[in-house]
C-alpha cells in the first residue's frame, strides 16, 4: 500500500464530497495501435494480449489498497486552509492556488483504490458515468452538460462525454483511448501520513 497523491478539478472535489463521485478514469500512459485485449490482472499488472508492446506488462499508477491523497484548488488562510470546492463562510481572495501547488498538510480528503481496472473510455456504462459525479440538472431526470451555461444532458453518459472533453480537450473522448477506472471511497487520513514520503 503506497500513500500517493491524486489532483481532482473542482467540480469533482465537490462530487467526491457530496459522495457522488466514486469512480475516476485516467489515461494510460501506453496507447495500443489498435485495440488490444487486457487480462490477467495479477500483483498489480495488467498483461497486453498483442503484438504492439516491448513488454507484455503494464501497471497502473494506482494499486488496490493504494491511499490517494486529494490536491485541490485552495488558498492558504490565518487559521489554516481555504478550498474553492465548497468554501466555509469565511473572508478570501480571488487569488486561488492550482492543485498542483496543495501541500501535504493542506489535504482534507483521502481516498482508498478499492478496484482497478482497464478499458477504452467509451465503453463506460451508464452506472459508471454516475459513479463519476456527474450532477443531475436541478430536480430534473437530466444532467449538467459540463462547458455548457444552459444546455442539460438526458443521459450520464452524455454529461459524462461533455466533462472529459472540458478536461482533456475537444478530440481527446471520440480518440476513445483506453483508461484505467479506478473505483474508491473516502477514508480517514493515515496516520503516518506527513511523514510518508
Amino acid at each position: 500500500m503506497k500513500i500517493r497523491p491524486i489532483l481532482f478539478s473542482t467540480p469533482m472535489v465537490e462530487a467526491i464530497l457530496e459522495k457522488r463521485k466514486t469512480q475516476t478514469r485516467r489515461t494510460c500512459k501506453i496507447q495500443p495501435k489498435e485495440w488490444q485485449t487486457y487480462s490477467n490482472y495479477k500483483d498489480g499488472t495488467f498483461n497486453i494480449n498483442g503484438p504492439d508492446y516491448d513488454s507484455n506488462d503494464i501497471f497502473p499508477r494506482y494499486q488496490k489498497g493504494d491511499i490517494l491523497w486529494v490536491r485541490e484548488t485552495f488558498q492558504k488562510a490565518v487559521d489554516g486552509y481555504i478550498y474553492k470546492a465548497k468554501p466555509k463562510k469565511q473572508q478570501y481572495s480571488s487569488k486561488w492556488k492550482p492543485s498542483i501547488f496543495m501541500p501535504k498538510d493542506a489535504c482534507r480528503i483521502f481516498l482508498e483504490v478499492t478496484n482497478v481496472r482497464v478499458e477504452r473510455l467509451l465503453d463506460i456504462s451508464e452506472k459508471d458515468a454516475i459513479a463519476e459525479g456527474v450532477e443531475k440538472y436541478f430536480d430534473t431526470g437530466f444532467y449538467v452538460m459540463y462547458g455548457s451555461k444552459n444546455d442539460w444532458a438526458a443521459t450520464a453518459y452524455t454529461s459524462f462525454a461533455y466533462l472529459w472533453i472540458t478536461i482533456n480537450g475537444k478530440a481527446s473522448f471520440n480518440a476513445n483511448p483506453c483508461v484505467w477506472a479506478y473505483d474508491f471511497k473516502i477514508v480517514e487520513r493515515p496516520n503516518n501520513f506527513l511523514n510518508n514520503n
